[in-house]
């Protein structure tokens, strides 16, 4: 074999690979998801460019919680992220694919995740999946 060719890849790398990207995608799903039912995509959907701090206003949640959540969504591609003035954006065209896409897939992957209790931890305001997919049985509500 010519020293320029590459050696085809071990199939159990090949694998790993595909499994590692799996479960990439996965969790981006599930932030995409954390924001349609927090509130946070339409929060920043087709408005100026705005502050972590101001989104979290804007929804009420602790804007830690939210800068997280934007950065990761920042680093794979799914909101603008401006790091010398630091706010974050989501073009309308893009919200609403978004928005169709996870409420498409919630109503298949949801159930199988278990019951995402409505209540309040360390200053993050939760909705149940109750509020988020109707019909969606949540046995452990918060009152």
């Amino acid at each position: 074999m010519p020293s320029n060719d590459v050696p085809p890849s071990d199939p159990t790398t090949a694998f790993a690979g595909r499994m590692l990207e799996m479960v990439n995608h996965a969790s981006l799903l599930q932030l995409v998801s954390v924001g349609r039912r927090n509130g946070l995509l339409d929060a920043i959907a087709g408005f100026r460019p705005s502050t972590s701090r101001e989104i979290a206003d804007a929804v009420g949640i602790g804007e830690p919680y939210v800068r997280d959540w934007l950065l990761a969504l920042a680093a794979n591609g799914v909101v603008g992220h401006d790091r010398a003035m630091d706010t974050f954006w989501l073009d309308q065209d893009r919200a609403d694919l978004l928005i169709s896409a996870v409420d498409a897939c919630v109503n298949i992957v949801a159930p199988s995740l278990g019951p995402f209790p409505a209540g309040d931890i360390n200053g993050v305001r939760l909705i149940s999946t109750d509020a988020a997919v109707p019909g969606l049985r949540n046995r452990d509500r918060v009152a």
